[in-house]
């Protein structure tokens, strides 16, 4: 089993976080569905301390999750069968 590191994202984070939700969503519904200019302006105004975390293994980005509207939990994996990873 890998080690993870999990903290909230920060703005650095942004291209590794746009490059696995582009890759998860392009797998899951065929078209990323975010620019990197709308993943920019959602994180500007939003709490990525409160809202986002990041894990990481091995110092890659393994996983990243946020809320969004308070209550809805988005996922994001870099191996779509990893069951380390439990949020």
């Amino acid at each position: 089993m890998k080690k993870y590191s999990v903290r909230p994202a920060v703005l650095s984070d942004i291209e590794a976080v746009y490059d696995l939700i582009v890759a998860q969503r392009t797998i899951d519904f065929g078209s990323p569905m975010i620019s990197m200019e709308e993943l920019r302006d959602r994180w500007e105004n939003s709490d990525l301390e409160a809202d986002t975390l990041a894990a990481f293994a091995e110092g890659e980005l393994a996983g990243f999750a946020e809320l969004r509207d308070s209550d809805s939990p988005f996922i994001y994996l870099a191996a779509r069968n990893n069951i380390d990873l439990g949020f």
